[in-house]
Parts: structure tokens; C-alpha cells; sequence
């Protein structure tokens, strides 16, 4: 899993002439959803390495829209400017089409497994996902947190709500999503490290 993250991290990594999309902050983001979903994999019995990278892999649709479709995408970008769009609705109204579902379309060409593809699809939507509910709802709420904590940025600056169909997958009230926070927290602290090991 951390061989195909550093695959996923050259291929698409670094480009000079995208939308806009800061790629620093972007790639810190990732692997802090990454790290993020690990952590609460831990606590919740979830398999942590595929929690890993498919933590890592949420958001890769931003990186081929702002790459491959900068003249379209660069209006979504101008929209959540004023930090009150999310970068998933800007989307759907500039494009008509999400970076979630560009990227379950491109993880799917990739040959990889149906239970990244579905947690790349419905990581914002985790009651839609017909299968692997558990590890999309994880991610979901890794996301969620690592914005909270405002580690890197996945493209916007607004904090979305974690999904009430996301706790009950994981059989958890508000009282243990504080203790996933302080969790995440801790995990955290290596992300860095890793990012840099990936841009070495």
C-alpha cells in the first residue's frame, strides 16, 4: 500500500500548469487523511493499511480535474474562494461532474480494488455506498477531521458536518468522535515526515 501511494504520489504529484489547486497543501491534506483514517481504523477494528490508502487516495479526482481540466476547473477554484462553497458543490455546479466521481472512474481504469474505488466515490455521501459502507464511513470522518484540524487543504476551506450514517456504521455517538480526534491528533504528528519521504 505505501509502494502504490508513492506510485499514485509520482504520477500525479507535481505539474506546473494546473487550475490553481495549491498541490502542497493538497498532497499534505492526503496523507493526513491517510494517517487520519489509520488511526481510526485502529480503534475501530478496521483493517489499518487499506484504511491508509484509501484515506490517501479520497480526493486524487481534484488532482486530474485541476490537471487535465484547468480551463473548467479554474472557475471551481475562483468559487470557494470566499470560503463559504465547498469545492464538491462548486464542482457540481461549474462542471457538472465531482472530483469523487472522476476519481472512481480513473481508480477504476487503474484496475484498483472495488473497495477503494467506492470509498473514492462516496467518501462525501457514505449513506449512498452500497458496499464497504464501514471503510467509506471511516474515511468519510478522517476527512472530516483532518479539515477540522486544518491540516494541509483538500482544495476549499469549508468543514463539512460529519454524517450521522457515517457514526452509526462504526457504532459511535459524538462522545467517541472526540475520542477519534485526540487519536487523529496523535497519528498526525508522522504525516510530515512521510510526505517528505514521498517528495525525496
Amino acid at each position: 500500500n505505501v509502494v502504490m501511494a508513492a506510485q499514485v504520489y509520482d504520477k500525479l504529484g507535481n505539474y506546473d500548469d494546473g487550475a490553481g489547486l495549491d498541490l502542497k497543501a493538497f498532497w499534505r491534506h492526503a496523507v493526513g487523511v491517510g494517517f487520519a483514517s489509520r488511526a481510526i481504523s485502529k480503534k475501530v477494528q478496521q483493517e489499518a493499511e487499506a484504511s491508509f490508502l484509501a484515506g490517501m487516495l479520497h480526493d486524487v479526482g481534484k488532482i486530474v480535474l485541476d490537471r487535465y481540466f484547468g480551463e473548467y476547473y479554474k472557475g471551481v477554484i475562483e468559487i470557494v474562494q470566499d470560503g463559504t462553497t465547498s469545492i464538491y458543490t462548486a464542482e457540481q455546479e461549474i462542471m457538472g461532474v465531482t472530483h469523487a466521481e472522476i476519481g472512481g472512474v480513473l481508480a477504476g481504469e487503474w484496475k484498483f480494488a472495488n473497495n477503494y474505488v467506492n470509498t473514492i466515490i462516496y467518501h462525501h455521501k457514505p449513506q449512498d455506498a452500497a458496499r464497504y459502507k464501514r471503510l467509506v464511513s471511516l474515511v468519510h470522518i478522517a476527512d472530516v477531521i483532518t479539515r477540522q484540524l486544518e491540516f494541509g487543504s483538500g482544495g476549499d476551506s469549508t468543514v463539512p458536518e460529519v454524517e450521522e450514517a457515517a457514526l452509526d456504521q462504526l457504532s459511535m455517538q459524538a462522545r467517541g468522535l472526540e475520542m477519534l480526534v485526540e487519536a487523529v491528533k496523535e497519528e498526525l504528528e508522522g504525516a510530515d515526515s512521510f510526505l517528505a519521504a514521498l517528495s525525496s
